[in-house]
């Protein structure tokens, strides 16, 4: 259950984010993506542009979110043209009985 979303205050058509997710090995009939653009956004007291990422899924794997925030911040800095250096990036591991879907949890 993935769940990958990006916030920016720069104004975005729909890249393939989706692509993304794969790095985790999840199906992607399962994975969910956010696109919120042309936010109010600052970072560091500066307009330029910015982005806060989101990623949440069960079974995530911790140890490896510095792999995961490379390869995110790779990826945005080239596809979206926002600096790595602007780029939060909040990683969660989701426990499956507290997240549900299809009237259950998984």
């Amino acid at each position: 259950m993935p769940y990958l979303s990006l916030e920016t205050n720069k104004k975005l058509t729909r890249g393939d984010f989706t692509l993304k997710v794969k790095l985790l090995g999840k199906p992607e009939k399962y994975v969910m993506v956010s696109f919120k653009t042309g936010l109010s956004m600052r970072f560091g007291g500066a307009k330029g542009p910015v982005g806060f990422v989101e990623l949440r899924s069960i079974g995530l794997d911790m140890t490896r979110c510095e792999e995961y925030s490379k390869k995110l911040c790779d990826f945005i800095e080239a596809e979206f043209e926002i600096p790595a250096d602007r780029i939060y990036i909040d990683f969660q591991n989701v426990d499956r009985k507290a997240f549900g879907w299809n009237r259950s949890t998984f």
